[in-house]
């Protein structure tokens, strides 16, 4: 291992920069004190019971912006998938902080076709969810929905179009095991919420009796 960090010395998830030794999380000292965390602006979370989505609520670790964005670019298309691990560590402190009085059943993750998982070769919201069933101690129930066609991609489109894109788009394959259950949905990035409603809307339809969401950013707040 020391081997390996003198030929390929650890950096940053998010800033790129070389990591120091007592460096956590594989964050730097300087993205550790500034990265856009939602927690810190009281702004991370959306009631939906007050709003029209189908889902409870969604929360977020990080804004949107800066390294986050760079970071969750490389996560999904450059291989980085060890940023999963990271990512899992921030995501345990926002879900005990915004959902420690919930108790969830199961962790289910947003899906990908069989097409882009091909051609990426991995699916980081499922690598999220798994990691994240560890450091959390809820189950991970894998294969809980499936996306069932190919849909333009939604970067650019308006949150009408967004969800037009994904409409009808996501179907439940274990609907014997969310019955009745409270869930926890896992996605990359919360944007206009068109992905995470869709999800929920399947899920609660197939039976679950809630669906809470967690991302690791969003873009919400991304302006402020």
């Amino acid at each position: 291992m020391k081997l390996l960090n003198l030929i390929f010395p650890p950096k940053c998830v998010f800033c790129g920069g070389l990591l120091k030794i007592g460096d956590s999380d594989e964050t730097c000292l300087s993205c550790r004190q500034s990265l856009p965390y939602c927690m810190k602006s009281g702004k991370g979370e959306i009631d939906g019971e007050t709003s029209d989505f189908h889902f409870t609520r969604a929360v977020a670790a990080f804004v949107y912006k800066g390294y986050v964005t760079d970071s969750i670019y490389r996560f999904k298309t450059r291989g980085c998938r060890q940023y999963a691990k990271t990512y899992t560590k921030y995501l345990k402190h926002t879900i005990e902080h915004y959902y420690g009085d919930v108790e969830f059943d199961y962790i289910v993750s947003a899906p990908m076709t069989k097409k882009k998982l091909a051609a990426r070769g991995y699916d980081q919201t499922r690598l999220i969810s798994e990691h994240l069933s560890r450091e959390v101690k809820i189950p991970y129930l894998s294969g809980a929905m499936i996306k069932v066609k190919e849909t333009q991609k939604q970067q650019g489109l308006s949150q009408q179009e967004r969800k037009y894109n994904l409409a009808g788009v996501f179907e439940v394959a274990k609907s014997q095991e969310i019955d009745g259950k409270t869930l926890l949905l896992i996605d990359d990035v919360f944007t206009t919420g068109a992905t995470a409603e869709e999800c929920s809307y399947a899920l609660l339809a197939a039976g679950a009796e809630k669906v809470y969401v967690a991302t690791v950013a969003t873009t919400l707040l991304a302006k402020n």
